[in-house]
């Protein structure tokens, strides 16, 4: 069993150690998890992601449920006492993949060589967990400005 008012006097002595020895005001934790994502009519959603399945004819249509996929989940820490601060969440991947036929889909799980493999989907979801940490400091700093408004179906107005 752990000792617990041990475990927290070095948990603060080790936050105390970060923020004077090298100034740090916040402690980044990422981790990588396991999740439960929805699908329906062959989309899965989760954490911010969307992915469609594509293999067969016309995969998971008709059809819905629960798949196993990845996501990055970043906390922030303050040092003065670890308190959490943040919490922001990402999705990269599935786990399985369903392959679909004429009212038959099959679900088959990823290949481990296949996992954490595709950069364009890491840093999507690392983006996704922090965006709204980021926006949030660059709003107190003055660098983010109202979006203008929109004229029509996805035009903007010139700047005069």
């Amino acid at each position: 069993m752990r000792d617990e008012e041990g475990f927290e006097a070095t948990r603060l002595a080790a936050f105390g150690a970060l923020r004077d020895e090298l100034g740090c005001d916040f402690l980044m934790v990422p981790s990588v998890v396991m999740v439960s994502a929805s699908w329906n009519q062959g989309l899965m959603k989760w954490d911010g992601t969307r992915h469609r399945f594509t293999e067969g004819f016309a995969p998971g249509s008709g059809a819905y449920g629960w798949v196993n996929a990845m996501s990055v989940h970043i906390r922030v820490l303050e040092m003065d006492g670890g308190e959490r601060i943040y919490f922001g969440t990402g999705g990269i991947q599935p786990l399985a993949e369903i392959h679909g036929g004429f009212w038959k889909d099959e679900f088959e799980d990823v290949e481990k060589d296949r996992l954490l493999r595709d950069d364009a989907a890491n840093i999507h979801a690392i983006d996704r967990a922090i965006r709204p940490l980021s926006r949030t400091a660059a709003m107190q700093d003055g660098r983010v400005r109202r979006a203008r408004p929109r004229v029509g179906k996805g035009t903007v107005p010139e700047d005069r």
